[in-house]
């Protein structure tokens, strides 16, 4: 069975950090094995590659959570609503485009703890 994967983004340094933060507090929805592969770019920043259906999860999730007024409860209320714009407008996958093979869940999980 191949997983799709249908949407990528990049994201900043400050961005990355929201997120891995967001996952580690179960804020949003965690990816598990496969929902998410990075690549790396010398910039400083990470293009995630989402598996479809993750991607829908994690889309509604942060939509919930900034209607439920979370995002205003922080005092970075700005940076969580360009996260979720950034997440929203990601592109579509090009059918020919190269998957990573880094497992951001591998890569992350380690430090999220197993709860």
């Amino acid at each position: 069975m191949s997983i799709n994967y249908s949407k990528k983004q990049t994201f900043n340094s400050n961005e990355l950090s929201f997120l891995f933060s967001a996952f580690g507090m179960k804020l949003f929805v965690r990816p598990r094995k496969g929902d998410i592969y990075s690549r790396n770019n010398p910039n400083g920043s990470c293009t995630f590659y989402f598996n479809a259906e993750y991607y829908e999860k994690l889309k509604i999730n942060m939509t919930n959570t900034a209607k439920q007024g979370k995002f205003a409860e922080s005092n970075a209320e700005s940076d969580w609503t360009n996260l979720l714009y950034r997440l929203i407008h990601s592109i579509d996958i090009e059918s020919n485009e190269k998957i990573p093979t880094e497992d951001y869940y591998e890569v992350m999980c380690k430090y999220w703890g197993t709860n």
